[in-house]
């Protein structure tokens, strides 16, 4: 599947992570940021123990808008909104490379 926003590809082939395993190890075997990109559906809360490097954040509501946003976050730390539905973990500086703010729309497929 491939990740959009605002109709714009930005990332080809993003991994996704349903099952309680990927969803749990998530980015945590990347060895470096350069591959870091997952969409994880159904997830408000995500944590970065023990990962090697920072990443972007990008939480989104019922809808796929983006209502949360939390750029370089830093290893051993936690992230959340209680209002997302889904989150994206994005290689650290997509945010800001893609413009990504409050409000886009965000459409896999």
């Amino acid at each position: 599947m491939d990740l959009y926003h605002n109709n714009k590809l930005i990332v080809k082939d993003i991994k996704i992570a349903k099952s309680y395993k990927t969803r749990l190890i998530g980015l945590l075997k990347s060895k470096s940021s350069d591959d870091c990109f997952i969409y994880i559906p159904d997830c408000n809360l995500i944590h970065t123990f023990f990962m090697k490097f920072a990443i972007d954040i990008v939480m989104l509501d019922e809808k796929k808008r983006v209502i949360y946003i939390k750029e370089k976050l830093k290893p051993f730390r936690v992230a959340g909104c209680l209002k997302a539905k889904d989150t994206i973990e994005l290689k650290e500086g997509s945010v800001e490379k893609y413009k990504i703010k409050k409000g886009d729309e965000i459409i896999i497929k």
